[in-house]
């Protein structure tokens, strides 16, 4: 039996050998208020850790457990902290980072209520689920003869009404990855991981994460689904006080941006260049719900 097993191992090794992995999670939205101050809360939960990937600099895995939290102007990311649950019901949610520590538990009332310490100063706080969806995360690993390998993942959120859908639509993004590995003949690491940035009663900004090829964001309106531009965001893109203003910040206006409660960030392969909500107001068409 063992001369059958060595056989078996030696036969993977000289063809190489393939691995896929499926994570499903949720996302939520809450709303909260510290000491009756607004803060937002976008948290993605999966079930387990990605393991056995070894990609290089630049490709990224989903952690357990990651988002931000929206306070007084802020964008406070966070890439630790659990979910404790009866049924489907959360009974309790940590999220962790150095600046951020929020930690909350159903009281006696029924609602999810503890602290928002934010660098430091902790507020008493309460959150309530906004929304919430399914996420799915892709991951496959292709490891062939002299070293050659492949690593990719691949991610969504969607309501549980579109699982079938969107499962499939990861598997033909895997497939069409693979394939680009095959054609190319050398090492392979690609993302695609899409994350819910913000949202509002009038629009939503979602991000594609593409590890070493950068980030592609889009904001919509809800009613109409039509992105927003530059131009639907700014009384006159000539204004020489708003030009002043991009480039003291070397930003090139783009259709890749993010619009939170933060601010404007413009996305680049290479970077992410922000300006905060308090300086681009007076240049704005509309609040957007922003302010």
């Amino acid at each position: 039996m063992r001369v059958i097993l060595t056989f078996l191992v030696a036969v993977l090794l000289s063809f190489g050998y393939e691995i896929n992995h499926e994570n499903w999670g949720k996302f939520y939205k809450f709303t909260g208020l510290a000491d009756e101050e607004k803060f937002e809360l976008y948290l993605n939960s999966f079930d387990n850790e990605f393991e056995n990937f070894k990609g290089e600099k630049g490709f990224e895995l989903p952690t357990k457990i990651y988002g931000h939290v929206f306070f007084k102007g802020e964008k406070f990311e966070f890439s630790k902290g659990k979910i404790e649950k009866t049924d489907s019901n959360i009974t309790a949610l940590n999220a962790l980072s150095d600046w951020l520590n929020l930690d909350v538990k159903f009281d006696e009332d029924g609602k999810l209520s503890g602290k928002l310490a934010i660098k430091g100063k902790a507020h008493k706080a309460e959150v309530t689920e906004e929304l919430s969806y399914e996420i799915l995360s892709l991951g496959l690993q292709v490891i062939k003869t002299g070293d050659m390998k492949f690593e990719a993942i691949v991610s969504d959120f969607f309501s549980a009404d579109f699982v079938t859908k969107n499962k499939n639509n990861l598997k033909e993004k895997l497939e069409n990855f693979k394939q680009e590995f095959k054609d190319s003949e050398q090492n392979l690491f690609k993302n695609d991981i899409l994350t819910l940035e913000f949202s509002n009663e009038i629009f939503k900004t979602t991000c594609r994460n593409l590890g070493k090829e950068g980030k592609i964001c889009s904001s919509k309106f809800l009613k109409t689904g039509k992105d927003i531009s530059p131009e639907d965001l700014f009384i006159n893109l000539d204004d020489e006080n708003l030009k002043a203003l991009f480039e003291s910040k070397d930003i090139k206006i783009s259709e890749n941006f993010v619009l939170t409660p933060a601010g404007i960030s413009f996305q680049s392969k290479d970077a992410e260049k922000s300006i905060l909500l308090e300086e681009i107001k007076p240049f704005m068409k509309d609040s957007f719900g922003l302010f």
